[in-house]
C-alpha cells in the first residue's frame, strides 16, 4: 500500500487533529487524520489502497483531502478512533471493533464495508505435505483471539480434525515479519498468510495447504470506522471519502477495466518494491474477480453483520454480549454517497 507519512507517531497525529475544526494545510486542503493497520497491500482493502495516491485509480477517485496517516496495530487503531486522537481507520476487522465495543468504545461507528470474503490461508513449511502433517507441530500466532490465528484453528479443525493444544501448539510472534521469519528459519511449521504475502512465500517453495474460504462462510472482513462526533461535524468529508471508495470499487470490478486495473495495481509499492504484473494478476483473480472480495457497494446487510458476530462469538474471538447494530453501523453517509453517484440506497440495516 502507498502509505503516506507512516513514520508519524500517534502523538504527532494528535497535534494536527482538531475535533470538528476544519483545519486546512497550507495548500488549502482539509486534513483528515487516520490510523492504518496495513503497511502492504491488503487484499480486502484495495479500495483504500488506491484512495490516497492520485497516481493510481480511476479519474475522480481521489478526494481533495490531506490524509495524515499513522501505522498502528488493530486494537490501537480502534482505540485511537474511539478516543478522538484520529478521525478514522480505513481497514479494520469486525472482530477488533466488537472487542473494543464490548469494553465500552462506543464512539466508533462503521460507515462502510470493504469486503466480505475471508482472506487468510495456511502456509506451511517445506516439509509439510498435508493438513494432517501439522499434528505435533508448532504454528506462529499473534494471539489466540485474533482473526489470523482463528483462521488457522478453523482450517486445521475442519480440514483435518486437529485441535489446538491437543494436536498442535502455537508460538508467539506478534508481527507479520516475525511470523514469516519464524517460518523461514524453521522455528514453526505454519503461519496464516494472505495475498500478496502468501504468493511470495509460495514462490519460495512454501506450500499453501488450505484457505479460510474453503471452510468458512462469508463475513464482514473489514470496515471503515470513524469517530462518531467527528463524522457528525464533518459529514461532507466522510461522504467524499466513501464516494471515492465507491468509484474505485466500481472501477476495480468492471470487467472491461481488467487490464487497466492490473496495470495500475502492478505499480503499487509492496515492501519497498513494486507489486509487479504477476502478483497483480493473481490478486485480481483471487480477490477482485470474486464476489465479495471487494465491496464495491460499500455495505453489508444486517443478516451478514449478525452472522459474522455470531460466528466470531462461536469461535471465542469476541465476548458473548449485546452488539447493537443500530448504534454500531451508520450507513446514512454511505447512502448519501451512493445517491450522489446515482446508485440506489442500501436497505435492511
Amino acid at each position: 500500500m502507498n502509505v503516506l507519512k507512516l513514520s508519524r507517531v500517534l502523538g504527532a497525529a494528535v497535534l494536527v487533529f482538531a475535533f470538528g475544526s476544519g483545519i486546512s494545510t497550507g495548500a488549502g486542503k482539509p486534513v483528515v487524520t487516520q490510523a492504518t493497520v496495513a503497511g502492504v497491500v491488503a487484499p480486502w482493502c484495495l479500495t483504500n489502497t488506491f484512495l490516497y495516491n492520485p497516481a493510481f485509480g480511476p479519474p475522480g477517485s481521489v478526494p481533495d483531502i490531506d490524509f495524515q496517516q499513522t501505522l498502528l496495530s488493530p486494537p490501537q487503531a480502534v482505540i485511537a478512533v474511539d478516543g478522538n486522537q484520529v478521525a478514522m481507520n480505513d481497514c479494520v476487522g469486525l472482530g477488533s471493533i466488537a472487542q473494543a465495543w464490548a469494553k465500552g468504545a462506543h464512539n466508533i461507528v462503521m460507515v462502510a464495508v470493504n469486503g466480505s470474503v475471508p482472506a487468510y490461508d495456511l502456509i506451511g513449511s517445506k516439509t509439510i505435505k498435508s493438513l494432517a502433517d501439522f499434528k505435533g507441530k508448532a504454528l506462529a500466532s499473534n494471539g489466540f483471539a485474533t482473526t489470523q490465528t482463528q483462521a488457522l484453528v478453523s482450517i486445521l479443525l475442519k480440514g483435518a480434525g486437529l485441535q489446538p493444544d491437543r494436536d498442535y501448539s502455537f508460538v508467539s510472534a506478534a508481527t507479520g515479519a516475525a511470523r514469516v521469519a519464524a517460518l523461514t528459519t524453521g522455528k514453526v511449521d505454519g503461519i496464516a498468510g494472505y495475498a500478496p504475502l502468501s504468493y511470495k512465500l509460495m514462490d519460495q517453495g512454501y506450500p499453501e495447504l488450505g484457505t479460510e474460504r474453503q471452510y468458512t462462510p462469508n463475513y464482514v472482513q473489514a470496515a471503515l470506522i470513524v469517530n462518531r462526533q467527528w463524522a457528525q461535524a464533518n459529514r461532507p468529508l466522510v461522504v467524499a471519502i466513501i464516494k471515492s471508495m465507491l468509484i474505485t470499487g466500481r472501477w476495480l470490478k468492471d470487467p472491461s477495466k481488467k487490464n487497466e486495473v492490473i496495470s495500475e495495481l502492478a505499480g503499487v509499492t509492496m515492501d519497498g518494491t513494486k507489486l509487479g504484473t504477476d502478483y497483480a494478476r493473481r490478486i485480481y483473480a483471487d480477490t477482485i474477480a470474486v464476489d465479495g472480495g471487494e465491496g464495491e457497494g460499500g455495505g453489508a446487510d444486517r443478516a451478514l453483520f449478525q452472522s459474522s458476530l455470531q460466528f466470531m462469538i462461536d469461535r471465542e474471538l469476541i465476548p458473548k454480549t449485546d452488539y447493537p447494530l443500530d448504534q454500531m453501523v451508520d450507513f446514512s453517509y454511505l447512502n448519501e454517497a451512493r445517491r450522489d453517484l446515482h446508485m440506489p440506497p442500501l436497505k435492511g440495516m
